[in-house]
């Protein structure tokens, strides 16, 4: 005897990326670079951290995104529970009929169960994806803010290079190779910039590529308006 249909149809979950005791792990090296500390700074005075507000940007409400996936799935579930409860109810009943009626009433609920089982594929794989573009949205989020971490330990560096070729200034070779020095770092922070940027469009991308997908899936989500219901009751002509 299959389950009860509704019992799959349990609140949402918002589902982790990683275990938080892993996320700390590979943040460690945030806790030494000069930016991260510099952002934290500027968070303390400002009252906004620019990295996290980035984050925030960048990411959404992933979490809700994470939660929806998670209704989604309970729903495939619930599609493919009463499918298989049809099934097992019609062999049942089934089991000791024979006759006309018995026929058409096996292939209704054939067409029935089958119509049922038809939602939950779909239904899966657009959570599946929805759960993806959540956690794509998390990693991206956290991928930016390290870079811009990154790309301000460049610019302090630069900072410090720059101040360092000012003041020797009077020499001949200082000023040379402190600017030979700079150009350098200025090419690397701009590479950092792009990755950057890069990560942006890698989301953006993602949340589209969520939009077609689910655009293409929403006719495989109307079959049970094709499937026709009885609009009265069985009326044998014999008796």
């Amino acid at each position: 005897m299959t389950a009860s249909p509704a019992a799959k149809l349990v609140p949402p979950t918002v589902t982790q990326p990683m275990p938080q005791a892993v996320d700390i792990s590979l943040s460690l090296t945030d806790f030494v670079s000069p930016g991260h500390w510099l952002l934290w700074v500027i968070d303390k005075i400002c009252g906004v951290n620019p990295a996290e507000w980035l984050a925030q940007q960048l990411a959404g409400d992933w979490e809700s995104i994470s939660k929806f996936a998670s209704s989604l799935k309970h729903v495939s579930e619930f599609y493919t529970e009463y499918g298989k409860g049809l099934k097992e109810g019609s062999a049942t009943m089934l089991k000791d009929w024979e006759g006309n009626a018995a026929t058409a009433c096996g292939t209704y609920f054939k067409d029935f169960s089958g119509a049922v089982d038809g939602q939950a594929e779909p239904i899966k794989t657009v959570a599946d994806e929805c759960q993806s573009v959540a956690f794509g949205s998390w990693a991206s989020a956290k991928a930016a803010v390290s870079g811009l971490e990154a790309l301000l330990d460049i610019a302090l560096m630069i900072a410090i290079e720059a101040a360092a070729s000012a003041a020797t200034s009077w020499t001949i070779v200082g000023p040379s190779v402190g600017m030979a020095l700079i150009m350098s770092q200025i090419g690397i922070g701009i590479l950092k910039w792009l990755e950057i940027l890069g990560y942006v469009g890698m989301t953006v991308s993602a949340v589209f590529a969520f939009i077609g997908l689910v655009s293409g899936l929403l006719g495989a989500l109307h079959g049970l308006e094709t499937q026709q219901f009885p609009k009265t009751s069985y009326d044998n002509k014999v008796i």
